[in-house]
């Protein structure tokens, strides 16, 4: 279990931009994960508290609502769908 720990970190260190900065990616790739929460997670605070620009902060906080919003649902449905499999009740 442990290394597929680690290989998770690893992956999610990468997304974040915390193994190598996010700039250096291709320009495809770097404006692709501006739609995805590890941008915002990791990547964006530090480049604007080092750059001051300011100019993105509710660009990012609409992104990261949108994905709370799509996964809180996600995750109510499921948990509604396998909570009556579990409990053995509901079959």
């Amino acid at each position: 279990v442990t290394i597929f720990i680690l290989v998770k970190d690893n992956i999610f260190a990468l997304l974040k931009g915390e193994l190598i900065p996010l700039v250096l990616l291709p320009k495809s790739v770097f404006s692709a994960m501006k739609y995805f929460p590890f941008y915002y997670i990791g990547y964006y605070p530090v480049n604007t508290i080092i750059t001051g620009n300011m100019g993105s902060v509710w660009l990012a906080i609409a992104v990261l609502l949108i994905w709370i919003i799509c996964l809180g649902t996600f995750n109510k449905h499921l948990f509604a769908k396998y909570k009556i499999v579990y409990e053995g009740t509901g079959l």
